[in-house]
């Protein structure tokens, strides 16, 4: 016989022993006090109700005093807290702004949350039982997939930026985090993806590398950019032997017109002056503003220094044309335009 049911005869013998005690003990009392069969029925009844709370008091300290000894109390208060913490977890997984996705081994959605949803489109019940190949966007090779699942299998998490598909079948890039979960006995179990929708930084990002390499003011691109293809364009020529030609333009007397009419006036005329110069050039041909009054063209297909001649005079004779400015009479903006090709072997 085990421990448990030997302590729970000995609570059933003590239980009966102090029964009989106390039958035993109120009937010959109340016997002995009372005479009067009515007198003798009320204290009995008042006897059974005693002892009703006594025994519900015994058993309450036996049950307490049981439990205690055998740890069951210590794993009901364990128990009640991870109930607890689960529902804080459930809390965190359903109001936290990432987007969370579960799979068990087999690859298979069994649980999202809100922001799951809010940032894909898709409802909870459209997804479960569903692979997280459905969100596939195609930005990403095969092999990008393969090394995702092998840094999985031998470190148990992998981070990194993945452009998934939204319902609406807008392609959008992700930050995300996917963490190997593993049973009891070891075995991996379920699979957990949280990510974040990373387009507005994406966007920002664009908009700093628009900003950084194009003039405020024209939307040109500014000396930096210009530079960097100038020197793809010489070496791009070099490589296939054939020419290339640049031509610097600075606009006459523009410092005259700044100071007299002021810095408004000079920003409108310089705008103006870059869609004048961007209407005459096609593809091939880059347009920069490189400060000031300062502009430079890039030809990067221009085998004849006779085109490059031409093209520098289609230049001057574009910039004879008068051009007016907001409540300001027209202005006659002249340019000086040099050029200069290298040379070919």
């Amino acid at each position: 016989m085990s421990a448990s049911y030997r302590d729970a005869l000995r609570a059933a013998l003590l239980y009966l022993l102090l029964s009989l005690v106390w039958l035993q003990l109120s009937g010959y009392l109340l016997n002995r006090f009372f005479d009067s069969s009515v007198e003798l029925s009320r204290w009995q009844l008042i006897n059974g109700y005693a002892w009703v709370v006594f025994s519900a008091g015994f058993i309450f300290i036996a049950r307490a005093r049981l439990l205690r000894c055998l740890g069951i109390g210590a794993k009901l208060r364990e128990r009640s807290e991870d109930r607890e913490r689960l529902r804080q977890a459930a809390a965190v997984f359903d109001c936290t702004r990432e987007g969370v996705l579960v799979t068990d081994c087999a690859g298979l959605i069994v649980h999202v949350n809100r922001a799951f949803m809010a940032i894909t489109g898709y409802q909870c019940e459209e997804v479960l039982g569903k692979r997280p190949s459905l969100f596939k966007s195609g930005h990403h090779s095969p092999a990008f997939y393969q090394a995702m699942f092998a840094t999985l299998s031998s470190s148990g998490q992998w981070s990194g930026e993945i452009w998934n598909r939204r319902k609406s079948g807008e392609i959008y890039p992700q930050w995300q985090t996917i963490r190997v979960i593993h049973d009891d006995l070891g075995q991996r179990s379920h699979y957990v993806a949280v990510f974040s929708d990373i387009s507005a930084i994406k966007n920002s990002e664009h908009e700093l590398m628009h900003l950084a390499h194009h003039d405020p003011l024209t939307d040109l691109p500014n000396r930096l950019l210009f530079t960097d293809r100038a020197e793809q364009a010489l070496a791009s020529a070099q490589a296939h032997k054939r020419g290339c030609a640049l031509l610097m333009i600075d606009l006459d007397h523009f410092k005259m017109i700044n100071d007299s009419l002021g810095h408004t006036i000079g920003d409108q005329l310089l705008k103006a002056v870059a869609e004048r110069l961007k209407a005459m050039f096609g593809p091939g041909i880059t347009l920069a503003r490189l400060g000031g009054d300062e502009f430079a063209v890039l030809a990067e297909s221009c085998p004849q220094l006779v085109q490059s001649a031409a093209l520098a005079q289609r230049i001057i004779d574009g910039s004879r044309s008068r051009s007016r400015s907001t409540g300001i009479s027209c202005l006659s903006t002249p340019a000086s335009v040099s050029a200069c090709s290298p040379a070919m072997p």
